[in-house]
This record gives C-alpha cells, structure tokens and sequence, in this order.
C-alpha cells in the first residue's frame, strides 16, 4: 500500500512523497496525511509531509523531509533547524504520543552541530551516526559521509525503538 502526497514545493523544486508499507503489517491510520502548513511551512522549499500508521500496539507519525540541496551547508542547516518547529508542532497535537519521527533527505551529516542541534534539544537523535560503520564507498574524502544525509531522527521518548536491537540500523562495512 501508499499513501501519496500532493506536489511539495514548485518549480524545479516540486516533488511527491510517499509511504509505502505491508498492509498486512502496518495501517494507515486514515485522513492523517497531509503537507506541513503549520508555522514556517513557507520557509520551507519543499514543505515535509506527514501521516500516521499503526503497527499492531505501536502507534506513530511519520514525517519526510527533502531539503534543498546547496554548497553552502549554512543555507541546508537553515532550512535543517526549521524541523524542531515541525516536530514539536507535530507532537503537540498528542500529548500522551510522542512517536514523531522525521525522515529523509536531510542534506547534512548527522553531526552537524549548527543544523541539528534543535532537534537534540527536542529530544530526537539520528539512527545512522557512526562514522565507522557506514561510509560512501569510492566517494571524494570531502563528501564520503554522504549516505549519513539520508536518515531517520527519532525522539528519545520512543520506547518501542532500542538503538542497536531494534529499528533500523547498518549491519554491515563497506
């Protein structure tokens, strides 16, 4: 199954987000779907998109993301800092839930202090952190954590989710 966006930014900017997921193993927890409009959703290029599933007692809101790409990882960590507000404007619709997770294309490494440091302060932390572990095969040495920008923040809060037994995780070296 999927659950669709609608066009996320314009122009050469605009693309579609998806979930897509085992209906055997997880539910969409219907008319939950919907682009970020919140506060600061115009300093957005591609505004996040949200929905809510089910996974037999685990219930949780995920949230994608594509930052704009730039050379300046000033401007990408601008736009990075931004996700706090979404995050907290998210899990505020749910006191008792906290299970908000963000994903995508963060265009940053995870251990950019300037751009995520809102996020760690909310409470979230990066699934793919260690640089030992997962590296861009034959890639220039100034972009050779590059994989680390795609990535998965999850609050602290989440008991369902234990760093390194379960969730996702590398599993291998390259």
């Amino acid at each position: 199954e999927q659950v669709l966006s609608p066009l996320s930014g314009t122009g050469n900017h605009g693309e579609y987000y998806a979930f897509v997921y085992r209906k055997a193993l997880v539910e969409y927890i219907e008319d939950t779907a919907a682009l970020y409009g919140g506060e600061g959703a115009e300093r957005f290029v591609r505004p996040p998109f949200y929905a809510s599933f089910r996974a037999d007692k685990f219930d949780f809101m995920l949230v994608t993301v594509h930052i704009k790409w730039s050379k300046s990882s000033t401007a990408r960590a601008a736009e990075t800092r931004r996700l706090a507000d979404v995050y907290n404007s998210l899990q505020k619709r749910d006191a008792i839930e906290n299970d908000v997770i963000l994903l995508g294309d963060f265009n940053l490494w995870p251990w950019h202090e300037r751009g995520f440091r809102p996020l760690k302060d909310a409470g979230l932390q990066p699934v793919l952190f260690d640089k030992t572990v997962f590296t861009t095969y034959g890639a220039k040495a100034s972009n050779r954590w590059s994989n680390f920008y795609d990535n998965i923040w999850i609050s602290e809060a989440t008991s369902e989710w234990i760093p390194g037994v379960a969730g996702v995780f590398p599993t291998y070296r390259l």
